[in-house]
C-alpha cells in the first residue's frame, strides 16, 4: 500500500472510530491534543510501526482489564478494553503470524480466557503459545497471564516473553501524583491496579515498541496528551496519565480504538478476507455474559460505554469496506 492510500485509508478508520455517539465531548479534545506529537492518522500509524517491528513467530504482549467499581469489587471489569484486546490478538496472529499473549489482573485471566476463545483463538498457557510458531504446521494460540505487581516480576514477565511489542488498552496509567484515577477522577484503591506501568516503563528502556490506546486520557501510554488537554478535560489534572507512548490512538472506546488499529493492520498487510472471521459482537456478548458491565450504564449490559454490541460489528464491517476499497481502488461501474 502507497504511503498517499495508507493515509486516506488511515484518515477514514480514524473518522470512524471517533463518532462520538454518545456525545461524551471529550474525543475533539484528545484529537487535537495528539496532533502536536502525532502527524500522521492514528491508527495507521500505529500500525505501520508494528509492521515495520513484527516478523512471523514475534510475541506481542496486549495489557487490559480497568478495576471498574474497585471500592467495592476486585474481581469487576467492562466490556471496554477485553475485547479490543482479543480482536487485536487475533488479527496480529492470523494476518502477521504473531504470538499474542495477553496480560491482565490476576483476577480477571478466566475472564479474558473466555475472550480470547470468542475472538477464535485457541487457548494454551505461555509455554505452549511460546512454543506455537513459527510452523509448519503452527498453532493459532494465545496465552492470557496475570500482571505482576512488583519490578523484579516485570523484569522476569518480559524476560520470559521477550516482545516485539508491548499494547496497552483501557488498563489504568499513572497520574501526576503517581495515583490512579476513574475519568470522574476518582482514585482507584492502590491494591486493585494492576501495575501494567512497571512492565510499560521497563519495556520502554529496553527499546520495545509501545503503543497506547484509549479514550479518556487517563490510560497507560496517553501521557503526550496531558501538556495539551489537562486544561480542557474534566478532571484532568488528576485523571489524565502522564505514561506516554511511541504511538497511541483514540477512540470513542478503547475497542473501537482496537478495532481501528486492527482494520489498519489489516489494510497493510493485505488480508481484508480476515474480517469476516472475526465477530466482534459475539466477544462483546462473551465478556458480557462473563460478568464485565457496561462503563457508562454501570449493569452487565451487552454495550460498550453506553454503545449496544450490533454497533461495535457494524462499525467492523464499516472499517472492512474501507480497508478493502483501499485496497482495490474506487471503482464506478
Amino acid at each position: 500500500m502507497d504511503d498517499a492510500t495508507a493515509r486516506a485509508v488511515g484518515e477514514t478508520l480514524d473518522h470512524l472510530l471517533l463518532a462520538d455517539l454518545t456525545y461524551r465531548q471529550a474525543m475533539p479534545v484528545l484529537y487535537e491534543a495528539a496532533g502536536y506529537t502525532y502527524d500522521y492518522p492514528l491508527s495507521m500509524g500505529a500500525a505501520q510501526k508494528i509492521a515495520g517491528r513484527c516478523r512471523p513467530g514475534d510475541r506481542i504482549l496486549i495489557l487490559t482489564g480497568w478495576p471498574s467499581r474497585s471500592w467495592l469489587f476486585g474481581d469487576l471489569t467492562e466490556t471496554d478494553g477485553p475485547v479490543g484486546a482479543v480482536v487485536l490478538a487475533r488479527v496480529l496472529e492470523e494476518a502477521l503470524g504473531c504470538i499474542p499473549i495477553v496480560g491482565c489482573m490476576e483476577s480477571l485471566v478466566p475472564h479474558l480466557a473466555a475472550c480470547v476463545r470468542g475472538a477464535g483463538l485457541i487457548l494454551g498457557n505461555l509455554d505452549q503459545a511460546l512454543k506455537s510458531k513459527p510452523g509448519p504446521p503452527s498453532a493459532a494460540v494465545a496465552a492470557v497471564t496475570s500482571i505482576p505487581n512488583d519490578l523484579d516480576g516485570a523484569k522476569k514477565l518480559l524476560s520470559d516473553i521477550n516482545p516485539s511489542v508491548v499494547i496497552a488498552i483501557e488498563i489504568p496509567g499513572p497520574g501526576i501524583d503517581g495515583r490512579f484515577y476513574t475519568v470522574s477522577g476518582r482514585p482507584i484503591p492502590s491494591d486493585e491496579v494492576p501495575r501494567a506501568d512497571l512492565l510499560w516503563q521497563e519495556a520502554q528502556e529496553l527499546g520495545m515498541l509501545t503503543v497506547g490506546i484509549g479514550d479518556g486520557g487517563n490510560e497507560l501510554g496517553m501521557g503526550a496528551l496531558r501538556p495539551h488537554a489537562v486544561a480542557r478535560i474534566r478532571n484532568g489534572e488528576h485523571a489524565l496519565s502522564t505514561l506516554p507512548a511511541d504511538q497511541i490512538v483514540i477512540g470513542s472506546n478503547s475497542n473501537w480504538g482496537g478495532q481501528g488499529l486492527a482494520a489498519a493492520l489489516l489494510a497493510l498487510s493485505g488480508r481484508p478476507d480476515v474480517f469476516q472471521r472475526v465477530d466482534v459482537e459475539r466477544i462483546v456478548n462473551i465478556s458480557s455474559d462473563n460478568g464485565a458491565i457496561d462503563g457508562l450504564s454501570a449493569r452487565v449490559d451487552r454495550a460498550v460505554d453506553g454503545t449496544p454490541a450490533p454497533m461495535s460489528q457494524h462499525l467492523w464491517q464499516m472499517m472492512a469496506l474501507a480497508v478493502s476499497s483501499g485496497l482495490g481502488g474506487w471503482q464506478k461501474g
